[in-house]
């Protein structure tokens, strides 16, 4: 263990992430539409320019032989290092340690009321009418006769009232957490924070590397920034800026 205080660092942060997640619920995503909510929090510019040289740690237990954390590691590597950061492995030569975490919950049963229109007339688009004359001659000069008449009415369809719907959703909370700190190198340990990014995303589905692509784009963009409080990001399945960080873990 490289940190002396590293354990306690691990303990301390583990529940922090714990805690901020619960302020996040409750959101569902679509199956093709995700919400991504981001809180990040940093030192000024200034004072961040010489802690470019970081080593990388989880915070918590991971199998770190399984090849979908091998992949999230190389993901976060060429994430910072696109963001100045060059990821040291050796002690002497990093002046910050960054930690960070991922994870999805066990899913959580929530109670939601869906409104399902109801479609019927609303009333009348148009109308045609037709008609026909019958005369008959019944004597010298004289006529009788009729005329009838029909109207055809063409319906306008539409809203015609709303059914609330009750039903029990299952949704998953998938975060990723990254933070650095100063590296005290006289104790050996961590110091002073120097950033924090936490990226969270509510939805039904329980595959974390489906949503994975789209929390890392956000923490690229949010990284060492302050976003005054919690900022939702919206995202399409499909959107073209989270293609790069798809093939990354691909």
């Amino acid at each position: 263990m490289i940190f002396s205080n590293i354990k306690r660092l691990r303990e301390v942060d583990v529940k922090k992430i714990i805690n901020m997640i619960g302020l996040f619920i409750i959101t569902a995503c679509s199956m093709s539409h995700y919400e991504v909510k981001v809180n990040s929090i940093a030192l000024s510019d200034e004072e961040l320019t010489n802690y470019n040289s970081c080593i990388l740690m989880p915070l918590s237990d991971k199998d770190e032989k399984t090849i979908i954390h091998k992949r999230y590691v190389l993901s976060l590597i060429d994430l910072l290092e696109n963001n100045n950061i060059k990821i040291v492995d050796k002690y002497n030569k990093a002046n910050c340690v960054i930690f960070f975490d991922y994870g999805i919950s066990e899913p959580q049963a929530v109670n939601q009321t869906s409104i399902i229109p109801n479609y019927g007339v609303t009333g009348v688009s148009s109308s045609t009418t037709s008609g026909s004359v019958y005369m008959q001659k019944t004597g010298y000069g004289n006529y009788t006769g009729n005329v009838s008449t029909h109207t055809q009415y063409t319906p306008q369809y539409g809203i015609t009232g709303y059914t609330p719907v009750n039903q029990t959703v299952f949704l998953y909370i998938r975060y990723l957490y990254m933070e650095a700190r100063e590296i005290i190198k006289d104790k050996k340990e961590a110091g002073d924070q120097l950033w924090s990014t936490m990226i969270t995303s509510v939805g039904n589905s329980g595959e974390l590397n489906k949503i994975m692509p789209y929390m890392l784009y956000v923490l690229a963009e949010n990284i060492k920034t302050n976003t005054q409080g919690v900022q939702q990001i919206n995202f399409y399945e499909d959107d073209e800026n989270i293609k790069y960080y798809q093939q990354l873990l691909n």
